[in-house]
């Protein structure tokens, strides 16, 4: 098997194999209605949305003969940093409750 085939493998195992590692749940806060929820949920979504900028990806192309071009990672629109979501919610006193566990 050539070295580019196993590469794309290793690639792919390891991309499903982080998705298959997020813990899914929600977050809870006793005696919430769910308007305060819905509003906590977007005010912390908006405090922790930014637009990143375009960075330079470790790698290049080759433009011409012998030049070669830094290759840019372009976002496609904004982002949300989930560290400060989280933290958001949490300081507005809700917990992550893993699913399955009440």
């Amino acid at each position: 098997m050539p070295k580019r085939s196993r590469k794309i493998i290793y690639a792919t195992v390891l991309l499903l194999a982080g998705c298959a590692l997020q813990e899914k749940g929600y977050w809870v806060r006793p005696n919430t209605p769910e308007a305060q929820w819905k509003q906590d949920n977007y005010e912390c979504t908006k405090e922790a949305t930014y637009q990143p900028q375009s960075v330079p990806y470790p790698g290049y192309y080759w433009c011409g003969y012998r030049y070669p071009c830094p290759w840019y990672y372009f976002p496609t629109g904004p982002q949300v940093n989930t560290y400060l979501y989280e933290l958001c919610l949490e300081a507005r006193g809700y917990e992550w409750q893993p699913e399955g566990q009440q």
